[in-house]
């Protein structure tokens, strides 16, 4: 990736190639370096918990999501127009699947809560995309 090609960007869609590569590491390092943990919907599960449990492969599974997310920006890809919409949805999922099928903590108190804030974010994200240029016309643009 080049520097100068991520400060090109659109702002929101810099701020987002940067935060989902920060998050990713972070992820990466909470999963693979001993000493850290986690702390999901106010329970601290250590790193040891992290692999016991499995939930380790449910972080991994969220760092590479944002990884795609920070590629398919930088690289134009029209299809992370869907992703960055269903966002908080596509990183939620791993977490509530690992919840329903192997007993994990429970990753948010409200479904409702949660289920209007992917709405809120859905529609914010629709109308930054559509309706104002810079994006539209950074994703039109043909690959640097």
């Amino acid at each position: 990736m080049q520097i100068n090609k991520i400060l090109e960007m659109p702002k929101l869609l810099r701020i987002a190639v940067i935060t989902s590569i920060g998050l990713s590491v972070m992820l990466f390092v909470t999963t693979f370096l001993p000493g850290f943990g986690l702390n999901l919907a106010g329970k601290m599960i250590s790193h040891k918990e992290l692999w016991e449990s499995g939930l380790a492969y449910v972080l991994l599974c969220s760092a590479l999501l944002m990884l795609i997310v920070a590629f398919g920006i930088y690289y134009r890809a029209k299809w992370i127009r869907l992703f960055l919409v269903l966002l908080p949805t596509l990183q939620y999922l791993p977490f509530q699947i690992f919840h329903w099928y192997f007993g994990g903590p429970n990753p948010t108190p409200s479904i409702i809560f949660y289920v209007v804030l992917c709405a809120s974010w859905a529609i914010l994200f629709i109308a930054y995309l559509y309706i104002f240029s810079s994006p539209r016309q950074y994703f039109t643009n043909e690959k640097a």
